[in-house]
């Protein structure tokens, strides 16, 4: 048990890691583009930020949720558990969204002071681009973290690889073309390769698991059986000695 747990660690800090560079490499398309381009897709990241720590807590909470479900074998909640996540984040995703599509460029004056003329009008793009997106970035929470939560460490890793792709492509491609636009959208493409991965392994996942529980259970029945002294779980049962001789000697009777 310890040694999975240190591998799911391990697997996780290579999830950081890999978001680490994506960011890293969106980073240095900004500075091509200017002090100006910096301080607005820094504030609007934080107006980002405010509103998207929903979906880091449902990540969390299917983790939990579905570790506790497939533990006790009951897959049936972990499914109802996902769809039950998935009318929440997609609820929140449209709210939200629309405020932030309309009225997040206001938010930007907490945090910019000098220079809004300029930078206000880059911030209201960079919120219009993630805030059309929220529905992916919910998935990629809720479904990267649940998987996970089931004892799937490799296929999350692969959907963050999948994000680095799409924000790294993304971020250089303006660089090349010195786009503020093609940056704001690093993200956005990057939810929506993991999201779109992710709801493929979701499905594969769950059929994987639909088996391994059955084969658990055919397993534990035929624990139980044998030791009841019948002969298996398919097999036709096979009466105990005692019994078989008690009916044995009432048919001679």
């Amino acid at each position: 048990v310890r040694s999975r747990r240190q591998r799911q660690m391990c697997i996780r800090d290579r999830q950081y890691s890999i978001t680490a560079i994506g960011t890293m490499m969106v980073q240095s398309a900004l500075n091509i583009l200017g002090s100006y381009a910096v301080a607005a897709f820094t504030a609007g990241n934080k107006i980002e930020n405010i509103f998207t720590q929903a979906y880091v807590a449902i990540g969390t909470t299917m983790a939990t949720y579905n570790a506790q479900n497939i533990g006790a074998r009951k897959l049936d909640r972990v499914r109802q558990g996902f769809n039950s996540a998935h009318i929440i984040g997609i609820t929140y995703a449209i709210v939200t969204g629309v405020i932030i599509f309309f009225f997040g460029k206001y938010l930007s004056y907490l945090f910019i002071s000098d220079n809004a003329a300029e930078v206000i009008p880059m911030v209201d793009t960079y919120v219009k681009c993630v805030a059309v997106f929220f529905i992916p970035l919910h998935f990629v929470n809720a479904l990267r973290n649940g998987i996970q939560g089931m004892g799937y460490g490799l296929l999350p890793m692969l959907a963050g690889v999948a994000e680095l792709a799409g924000r790294g492509i993304t971020a250089m491609a303006a660089a090349a073309h010195k786009s503020y636009f093609g940056a704001c959208m690093a993200s956005p493409m990057a939810w929506v390769l993991a999201g779109g991965l992710l709801i493929v392994m979701y499905f594969y996942v769950m059929k994987d698991m639909k088996k391994a529980v059955a084969a658990q259970l055919e397993d534990l029945s035929d624990v139980i059986l044998t030791l009841t002294g019948c002969k298996g779980f398919w097999g036709e049962p096979e009466l105990p000695d005692c019994m078989r001789v008690e009916m044995e000697s009432e048919s001679e009777n």
